[in-house]
């Protein structure tokens, strides 16, 4: 061994000595050690990597090759230069620290959190344009098999629970990511867990509303200044246990601090009391003096929080009052739109804030002009493109042209096809497509829908069909589903393909991660949705028509709809009837739906040329927006 080869190997000694105490930040998060600060050997270590021939990764690399390294020494290697090097260099220093010191859990989370940067391309969900192709790390499988491990070493232990939670939920785990969450939240409820714990009780797989509000409450008393907390609160509230007491406590809290608050007039303050005191009805008069109080207070510029406003739109519209709802609504748009150019639109995000409210307001002119210079807009990356793209599209939509749209859907499959989407492309270009709808309109247009070249039920109930021909026609080539829906049915539906003349299935974007593992080669996930909703997304049927429409079909013809201006929601026997209750289904409609946008969406697609309303639905959409919701009132099948 030469003199140089020997000091080499000394060198490397001294630096593995001097870092065998060596504490990374991953160290400090899963174990709470710090660093006492340095001792003369672990100055003398880091003199020796500040000043090796041929940096330090290799100098350490080379080290364990010769068995002369330490965990700590590739350790803090790998911490020093995580900002600098490459991502493999640091999945490989940390790798050979797992093997050198397999029985600290903190090694195998320091692994993990590596592999995790590590990206490549891959589909992934994003806001506006949906599936895409992005930046997603390619080992999720070998992440959670190295938390797991972790978590075997520190079973209590609630960073490594809270870390596999996410990952495996991530994954479509929904389950076991959601017990993983429960637990770290229960053992450190900070801010982070909790927000974390109540966004995955909020997911369409998951959907346990009540338990989401209890987590949202617990973060927002941690920190009031957490909107989102406070959003959630509403949202979960209102969707899941409908305690309107409880969640008018939460709000008033902000509202009652704000200097200009219409609760500092006494009427006022005793008619939101009033309206929330109770889970109970309340009387019409009682909504409509409390709205008229609002506007005086308005007029002296006394508004109500956004949030506040947001909650009372629901609390009314529970109780039957659409029309006055999406006025407080559109007041909460232009609250928006004003708001945004005082502050200035400086990305994507505000850019989309703005042209849903603009479109809320009826403006998708202005909303199309704002987004049609991509280049403006998009910062050289290619999802950007596509997003600005993709709201330009939505916006030309609401305007009647489809032709941007056609063009933005053509461009994305370029890129790459979702399974089964070719055969969506073959079952639906230039043909002529029945969405048949499951109201009750006393039509007998059976015969018609037959007469189409492809028929399409949301939520397909064969018996019910079979026994309807009249009025439902008798074929099903295509049948959408809710992401809840499938993941509660998916056994059902695979039983379904097997017994029907039942081609394909479609889902929402975001049920990808969940079911695209399958394989299985009749379920289609829809790539995109409409993303100029300004409350929450499209229903079932615009949902659907939007999907449909990017194929160039010849004619989307609706059929059986009435839009909740009919005797029920669905005709007796195709699916079980509920009404707004604490849980119930229906609770969507008010809380993750707009009944206006929806009905102004529907009309738009008519003038795109390519969209028809049959029966009744034809009757219904040819009414003013307003008279429309005046129709649903008086229908009173929401309620």
């Amino acid at each position: 061994m030469s003199k140089s080869d020997a000091g080499r190997r000394d060198l490397m000694r001294r630096a593995a000595f001097g870092s065998q105490d060596f504490v990374s930040r991953t160290e400090t998060l899963v174990t709470g050690r710090k660093s006492r600060g340095q001792s003369r050997a672990a100055k003398y270590a880091q003199t020796i990597l500040e000043n090796v021939p041929g940096g330090e990764i290799r100098f350490a690399l080379a080290a364990a090759e010769e068995e002369l390294a330490t965990a700590g020494l590739l350790e803090r290697v790998a911490s020093r230069t995580l900002k600098t090097a490459k991502p493999r260099d640091i999945i490989d220093l940390r790798r050979r620290a797992v093997d050198l010191d397999p029985r600290r859990a903190h090694r195998y989370v320091a692994l993990a959190a590596a592999l995790g940067s590590e990206t490549q391309s891959r589909i992934v969900h994003g806001a506006a344009v949906g599936l895409h192709r992005g930046q997603e790390t390619p080992h999720a499988d070998e992440i959670i098999e190295l938390l797991k491990s972790a978590q075997a070493l520190a079973p209590s232990n609630a960073v490594i629970a809270f870390e596999l939670g996410q990952r495996l939920l991530e994954r479509g785990d929904a389950e076991e990511g959601l017990a993983q969450l429960e637990k770290a939240a229960l053992k450190h409820p900070d801010e982070q867990r909790l927000m974390a714990l109540a966004q995955a009780y909020r997911r369409p797989d998951i959907a346990q509303f009540s338990q989401a509000l209890e987590s949202y409450e617990h973060a927002y008393s941690l920190n009031p200044k957490n909107q989102k907390a406070l959003g959630g609160v509403v949202h979960s509230g209102a969707r899941g246990p409908m305690d309107w007491p409880r969640v008018w406590r939460t709000v008033h809290r902000i509202e009652s601090k704000r200097q200009h608050s219409p609760l500092r007039t006494e009427s006022v303050a005793e008619g939101m009391d009033s309206l929330f005191s109770s889970r109970q009805e309340v009387e019409a008069e009682t909504v409509t003096d409390l709205l008229s109080e609002l506007d005086e207070c308005r007029a002296e510029g006394k508004e109500l929080n956004p949030q506040t406003v947001g909650l009372l739109v629901l609390r009314v519209q529970f109780l039957g009052h659409f029309a006055a709802g999406f006025r407080l609504r559109t007041r909460n748009a232009e609250r928006r739109a004003q708001r945004l150019r005082r502050s200035g639109v400086r990305d994507l995000g505000g850019l989309r804030q703005m042209m849903q409210a603009l479109v809320y307001l009826d403006n998708a002119e202005t909303a199309s002009r704002l987004s049609q210079d991509v280049k403006y807009w998009a910062q050289n990356t290619g999802e950007q493109r596509m997003a600005v793209a993709k709201l330009h599209a939505d916006a030309e939509l609401m305007l009647g042209n489809p032709e941007p749209y056609f063009k933005y859907s053509v461009d994305a499959r370029k890129d790459f096809y979702l399974p089964a989407e070719r055969k969506m492309v073959n079952l639906i270009k230039k043909k002529r497509v029945a969405i048949v709808g499951p109201a009750a309109t006393g039509e007998s247009l059976g015969s018609e829908i037959d007469g189409y070249d492809v028929v399409v039920r949301p939520n397909f109930n064969p018996e019910f069909v079979a026994a309807h021909p009249e009025s439902m026609g008798s074929r099903t080539d295509i049948a959408y589903y809710s992401g809840q829906d499938m993941t509660t049915l998916i056994d059902d539906v695979e039983s379904l393909i097997e017994n029907s003349d039942v081609q394909l299935i479609n889902t929402r974007s975001f049920s990808y991660h969940t079911h695209h593992r399958r394989n299985l080669p009749w379920l289609r996930f829809a790539r995109h949705d409409w993303s100029l909703s300004y409350h929450g997304s499209p229903l079932g049927i615009q949902r659907m028509i939007y999907d449909l429409l990017q194929f160039r079909p010849e004619e989307i013809a609706i059929f059986n709809s009435d839009f909740y201006t009919g005797s029920g929601e669905f005709a007796e026997g195709y699916r079980k009837k509920r009404s707004f209750a604490p849980g119930s289904f229906m609770n969507d409609l008010v809380v993750v739906h707009d009944l206006l946008t929806d009905f102004r969406f529907t009309q738009a697609m008519l003038k795109t040329g390519r969209v028809t309303a049959q029966g009744r639905a034809a009757e219904v959409l040819s009414r003013d927006p307003f008279d429309y919701l005046r129709d649903v009132e008086q229908a009173g099948v929401l309620r």
